[in-house]
């Protein structure tokens, strides 16, 4: 019943914190509840896998002039089949290769449908 009770209050205030996210003007996004829900903080980062530590000490900044790229377009590639559902796998610690894929199958979707080809 302890444990019941602490993971309730964990959800409880993840419910709260999404009902408030999902009340606000400033997003253009809605959340909800997955797996996550009744985890702790740091149980949450066990299962995100190993992370290296990076350092840029001593890295030149370089900033990009984004002025030619821009435009006032707005196309929602997620509707037009450009970008894959959002997948989960695990422990693996391999996100970083399924989502250099999906970057790879989503420009080449765009690239190959774009009407200016």
């Amino acid at each position: 019943m302890e444990e019941r009770n602490f993971r309730k209050a964990i959800f409880e205030k993840k419910d709260a914190w999404i009902s408030k996210e999902n009340t606000s003007s400033k997003n253009k996004f809605k959340v909800g509840h997955n797996r996550f829900s009744t985890m702790t903080n740091d149980e949450i980062k066990n299962m995100l896998g190993k992370k290296e530590s990076f350092s840029n000490t001593g890295a030149e900044t370089i900033v990009y002039d984004e002025t030619s790229v821009r435009s006032t377009a707005v196309v929602d590639w997620r509707t037009s089949g450009a970008v894959n559902e959002i997948q989960d796998q695990g422990y693996c610690g391999s996100c970083w290769a399924f989502s250099a894929i999906a970057a790879v199958e989503s420009a080449h979707f765009i690239k190959s449908t774009s009407p200016t080809k």
